[in-house]
C-alpha cells in the first residue's frame, strides 16, 4: 500500500513538472494553427478581391490596388498596420501562347497579390519564435472576352422622365446623358474586341412612338404676307402596339407598324387660312421626336458619332413595346446576324405610362420568345443557331414594378439590373457580353 502512494506522489510530481511543457506545446500548437487560419483567410482574400476587381471595368490600372486593398483590409481581422496589395495584368489574344497553352478564346488575366501583419494569440518568444508574423496569398483571375461577334441592340427609352428630370444619383445629371455616355463606351469596348468576325450595333429611341426620319422636308407657307416660310425636316411616327391589343402585338409583331402622324407640307393659301393641325404636329414631331436611329452595322464609331452629335432634350410619354417591336424588325430585317444578338434596353423602370397591363399580357402570350424564335430563324455568319438575351437596365430603383408587368418573364430575373452611372451600366452590358466571367486560379 505505501509503494502504490509512493508511485502516485511520483507520477503527481512529474505530471506537476511537466505542465509548463504540456502549456508551451498548447499555445504552440495554437498559435500554428492560427498562421494557418489567418493564412487560409488572406488566400479567401485574394481570390475574392480579385473576381470585384475583374468585374469592376472601369477601373485603371492606377486605382486597382487601391481597391483590393480596401477589400483585403476589409476581409481582413486583426491585422497590424496596412495591408499592402499589388495587381498585374496579362492580355492573351486567340492564337498566343499564354501559361504554355495555345488561346483559343481571348482573356485578361488579372494577377492579385496581398499580405499583412499579424500578432500571434501566444507570445513564444522563449522559443525563438517571434510573436509577430505575416502571412501573404495570390490569386490568378481570367476574364474571358466574348470568343465571337455580337449584334447589340441599344433601345434606348426618350421618354419625359429620361430626357427631361435631374436625378441625384447621376451626378445631378439627366439620365439620357448617363445613358448616352454609357453607350459610347460600351461601343469602343466592343471595338476592341479581339473575334473572328465584326460585331455590330443598332440604336433605337423610343417614347410613345418610334420616329423615323424619310428624309427631305416639309414646307409650310407663312402666317402672314411677306413672312419667312417654315421648314420641318420629314418624319414619320411608327406605332407597334396594334390598338393595345395584346394577341396582336404577337400576332403581327414582325408587320409594318402603324403610322398614326407625319410631317407634311402646308402649303394653304392665302396665308391665316392655313391647317393649325398638320401645324400643330410638324411643330410637335419636330420638338419632341429627334431621330437618333441607327441600323445594325460594323461601323461603331458611326454610332457613337450619332448619339454625341444629336442630343435629346424633350421626351414624351414611354411605350416599351414599340422599343421592343422596333429593335425586332431592325434584327429581322438584317440579311444575316452573327450568332450572339443581345437587346439593350435602357429605361427609367418602366413599361407603359398608359397600358402596362398591355405589355403584361402581350409577354404572357408570348411576345418576347416570338423574337427569339423567328431571329434563330435567320441566317447567321457563323456555325451554328442564333441565341437572343435580353439585358434591362432601370434608371430608378421601381421595386418589383417591372416584375409585376411581366419584365422578368421576358427578359428574365438575372437580367434586370438597377444602375444609375455611366459605369455601372457599361459594366452590367460589358459582362452581359462576355462569357466565363470571374474564372480563377489560385496559388
Amino acid at each position: 500500500m505505501n509503494l502504490t502512494r509512493r508511485h502516485h506522489g511520483a507520477a503527481g510530481i512529474i505530471f506537476i513538472g511537466l505542465l509548463p511543457i504540456l502549456f508551451s506545446l498548447l499555445t504552440v500548437s495554437i498559435n500554428i494553427a492560427n498562421k494557418l487560419s489567418t493564412h487560409t483567410r488572406m488566400l479567401e482574400a485574394a481570390e475574392v478581391s480579385g473576381i470585384a476587381v475583374a468585374a469592376e471595368s472601369t477601373l485603371d490600372s492606377s486605382n486597382r490596388a487601391n481597391y483590393v486593398t480596401s477589400l483585403v483590409d476589409r476581409y481582413m481581422t486583426n491585422n497590424l498596420g496596412a495591408v499592402t496589395a499589388e495587381v498585374t495584368e496579362k492580355s492573351c489574344k486567340t492564337g498566343d501562347t499564354c501559361d504554355g497553352a495555345l488561346v483559343t478564346t481571348p482573356f485578361t488575366e488579372l494577377k492579385v497579390t496581398a499580405s499583412s501583419n499579424h500578432k500571434s494569440l501566444f507570445d513564444n518568444s522563449e522559443y525563438g519564435a517571434s510573436q509577430d508574423f505575416s502571412v501573404s496569398g495570390s490569386a490568378k483571375v481570367r476574364k474571358y472576352q466574348s470568343s465571337g461577334p455580337v449584334d447589340v441592340y441599344f433601345v434606348v427609352d426618350q421618354s419625359r422622365v429620361m430626357v427631361e428630370d435631374y436625378f441625384s444619383e447621376g451626378g445631378g445629371r439627366k439620365r439620357i446623358q448617363v445613358a448616352d455616355e454609357a453607350i459610347v463606351n460600351t461601343i469602343n469596348a466592343i471595338k476592341a474586341f479581339d473575334t473572328s468576325g465584326q460585331s455590330r450595333v443598332g440604336f433605337l429611341g423610343f417614347t410613345e412612338h418610334v420616329a423615323e426620319s424619310v428624309g427631305g422636308r416639309a414646307t409650310c407657307r407663312p402666317l402672314t404676307y411677306g413672312g419667312s416660310w417654315i421648314y420641318y425636316d420629314k418624319r414619320r411616327l411608327l406605332d407597334y402596339r396594334r390598338g393595345n391589343v395584346p394577341w396582336r402585338m404577337v400576332w403581327n409583331l414582325f408587320d409594318p407598324p402603324e403610322i398614326p402622324r407625319q410631317t407634311q407640307d402646308c402649303n394653304d393659301w392665302p396665308p391665316g387660312t392655313v391647317n393649325e393641325e398638320v401645324r400643330h404636329w410638324n411643330i410637335r414631331i419636330n420638338v419632341l421626336y429627334k431621330v437618333r436611329n441607327r441600323t445594325l452595322t460594323s461601323n461603331l464609331d458611326s454610332v457613337a458619332n450619332t448619339i454625341n452629335n444629336q442630343k435629346i432634350t424633350r421626351g414624351e410619354w414611354l411605350q416599351l413595346i414599340n422599343g421592343m417591336a422596333g429593335a425586332a424588325q431592325m434584327a429581322n430585317s438584317m440579311p444575316k446576324l452573327n450568332s450572339r444578338q443581345l437587346f439593350v434596353i435602357i429605361t427609367d423602370g418602366g413599361v407603359s405610362t398608359s397600358n402596362p397591363d398591355g405589355f403584361k399580357q402581350a409577354v404572357q402570350l408570348g411576345f418576347c420568345d416570338k423574337i427569339r424564335e423567328q431571329l434563330a430563324t435567320k441566317s447567321s455568319f457563323q456555325a451554328g443557331s442564333i441565341s437572343t438575351d435580353f439585358l434591362y437596365i432601370q434608371m430608378r430603383n421601381m421595386g418589383t414594378y417591372p416584375n409585376y408587368y411581366g419584365v422578368d418573364d421576358c427578359v428574365g430575373d438575372n437580367n434586370i439590373v438597377t444602375a444609375f452611372t455611366a459605369n455601372k451600366i457599361e459594366e452590367a452590358i460589358m459582362s452581359k457580353i462576355n462569357t466565363g466571367e470571374g474564372n480563377f486560379l489560385h496559388n
